[in-house]
């Protein structure tokens, strides 16, 4: 939480966006009400300095947990 404040400063003085599309998905575990999924996810960055960046392809790991009839994602990672 202590870095988060300047770091969204940032990104505002930036005028920084992001948009991301999710290109491939896998399950990749699950017990009970959990799993583990694997995302690709190519994403679009732009601010005041460079406004036509090209995508960028990342790979996370979503957990996810059922609440009530809903899955919800519970923390993400990035996986080299």
């Amino acid at each position: 939480a202590k870095r988060s404040a300047p770091f969204i400063k940032v990104v505002k003085e930036a005028k920084s966006t992001s948009t991301g599309s999710i290109t491939e998905a896998g399950l990749e575990s699950e017990s009970g009400d959990s799993a583990q999924v694997l995302v690709a996810v190519a994403v679009k960055t732009s601010n005041v300095g460079a406004p036509d960046q090209e995508p960028r392809e990342w790979r996370m790991r979503l957990a996810v947990q059922k609440v009530g009839d809903v899955m919800k994602v519970s923390n993400v990672e990035f996986v080299p």
